[in-house]
């Protein structure tokens, strides 16, 4: 439902129950050897998950928008991590169904024209989300925030600032400690602008570092896994605009000219 009455402001209000089917690999019960004493198995026995969704956004000046959601799962599927029983040195990592997964948000998004030059866009996503799974309630409050900068300088040159943090977060009986990464970009355009070049340089703090934390009956496993690197990359893209128009002579065929095709 959509509510606008005043042309540039809308608010949408809006229910939605989805079903969520498990993938084959998830079904899979053969064992896949991920590392020396981890391994990720199957769950032939898994369930699909049925969701429901209600939400409200406004959004201001057709720009700033502000959402509210809040979301019921029965049977949402999860990463659940245990010892095995022949080895305790071997963890194994299967897809079982949550009891229930409870998750509320509110986000705000704003581009701000700070001067002529200089336009910044911000994302915030607030979270809440409550996990429910062999009679262990796990409650964890998340945000992420996305933050864009696009500066205009001399000589058409643009500089791009885009950077992501994201606090902790659970999955299953995972724990992930806060991440994120800041890029930027230098870019120019040529050719009334089908060509676009561009310099830039990725992770530039050196952030890109996944710290995940694993809790189970009798047993806590830490893990730093590497996502992502410093690196520098380069670009050219080229838009192929369409040509000029080319004009349609049509021939108008009179009514006795039609007769005599038909008749044929």
């Amino acid at each position: 439902m959509a509510v606008n009455k005043r042309g540039d402001n809308l608010l949408v209000a809006a229910y939605s129950r989805t079903i969520s089917r498990p993938d084959f690999w998830q079904l899979n019960p053969f064992r896949l050897q991920i590392s020396e004493y981890a391994f990720m198995e199957g769950n032939p026995d898994l369930r699909p998950a049925y969701s429901n969704n209600v939400s409200l956004t406004f959004v201001y000046k057709s720009a700033t928008s502000v959402s509210l959601g809040y979301d019921v799962t029965s049977g949402q599927t999860g990463q659940i991590t245990s010892i095995d029983a022949d080895n305790p040195n071997v963890t194994i990592v299967r897809t079982e169904n949550m009891n229930n997964t409870v998750t509320g948000h509110l986000s705000f998004v704003t581009p701000v024209k700070i001067a002529k030059w200089w336009t910044l866009t911000t994302n915030l996503t607030g979270i809440y989300r409550k996990l429910e799974y062999n009679g262990v309630s796990l409650r964890k409050p998340m945000l992420y925030v996305n933050i864009s900068s696009n500066v205009t300088l001399p000589w058409k040159l643009i500089f791009e600032t885009q950077g992501w943090w994201t606090s902790g977060q659970i999955y299953g009986n995972m724990s992930i400690a806060s991440m994120g990464v800041l890029n930027v970009s230098l870019k120019r355009t040529f050719l009334s602008g089908s060509l676009t070049a561009s310099l830039g340089a990725n992770n530039i703090l050196d952030t890109g570092l996944n710290r995940v934390t694993t809790s189970g009956e009798g047993f806590v496993t830490r893990i730093n896994n590497r996502y992502s690197r410093p690196e520098a990359c380069a670009s050219l893209r080229y838009n192929f605009k369409a040509g000029k128009n080319v004009p349609i002579k049509r021939v108008e065929q009179d009514n006795d000219q039609n007769e005599r095709i038909q008749n044929q």
